[in-house]
């Protein structure tokens, strides 16, 4: 056999100059979808948990991303759903583009600031009509399975003060369960399924991602530091779907380090890694 090596050309499609928006009406279709669900779930309320790191869910039905706070968003059969939001992110829900009630619930800011202007959880919630005898679901990020705990659907991730109000106020601990599945599950959760226009959403981060590995594999150069080689990625403020990963030497073998001033070695090992919001 007779084999030769090329060099071959990458080709260069060039950068997206518009950004996909994900209109209104996809939002209220997506909380159509999910009250069908709650209602095959026989779930009275949905609670949705999100902090920054853990936003998806939130953002997916909503479009809101918490950026400092955290956030609560409940979710009925009938009204708009209601977004608890701190001090910071009160003005800043106003973009999100689902229609939403929004109400400032303090405790929810940053430590030190102002928290008594805002009623407290158990009145906010008692008013939403959580009372007992109501079935609600929590969705964080996570569910369990029976292999890891017997009693799974009552097991969350999210915090303690809200799951242990929601078992006071509907008065029975099998009335609260874990329903992160329903966006989840690889069968059929919500959020497998993309419509045309996150698909597009996607493909615009994608391509962002993959041009700023290219730049790095394009212009490294032995003596740089790791610091110099991440910065060839051309970051341009498009949020991060995880921390920017880049490393050579020992550490590289890790794939999870972040970069030093470690200076790049010719014959090194070498692994990075750029992940923005809809692409890795």
């Amino acid at each position: 056999m007779d084999i030769q090596l090329a060099t071959v050309d990458l080709p260069d499609f060039g950068l997206p100059t518009e950004v996909p928006q994900l209109a209104p009406q996809l939002y209220e279709f997506r909380l159509e979808r999910l009250r069908w669900r709650m209602a095959d779930e026989a779930l009275d309320f949905l609670i949705i948990y999100a902090d920054r790191e853990h936003l998806a869910n939130l953002s997916w039905v909503s479009g809101y991303d918490p950026r400092f706070e955290e956030a609560l968003l409940v979710v009925d059969r009938h009204q708009l759903p209601l977004l608890l939001i701190g001090n910071e992110g009160y003005g800043f829900a106003d973009l999100a583009p689902a229609p939403l009630r929004k109400l400032l619930y303090q405790p929810l800011s940053l430590l030190g600031q102002s928290r008594k202007e805002s009623s407290n959880l158990k009145k906010i919630l008692t008013e939403e009509g959580i009372h007992t005898g109501v079935r609600i679901g929590v969705a964080g990020w996570k569910y369990f399975s029976q292999e890891e705990f017997d009693n799974a659907a009552y097991v969350f991730e999210t915090p303690s003060y809200l799951i242990d109000l929601l078992r006071q106020l509907t008065g029975d601990h099998h009335k609260v369960v874990n329903a992160n599945y329903l966006f989840m599950n690889p069968v059929d959760g919500l959020r497998i399924i993309n419509e045309a226009e996150q698909l597009a959403a996607f493909e615009f981060a994608a391509c962002y991602s993959s041009d700023g590995v290219k730049k790095v594999l394009w212009d490294l150069q032995p003596g740089m530091t790791e610091y110099e080689a991440a910065a060839l990625m051309g970051v341009n403020g498009i949020p991060l779907s995880c921390h920017l990963m880049l490393s050579a030497g020992p550490r590289a073998a890790y794939g999870l380090p972040s970069p030093s001033m470690t200076r790049l070695e010719e014959g090194q090992p070498f692994t990075m890694a750029l992940g923005l919001w809809g692409a890795l």
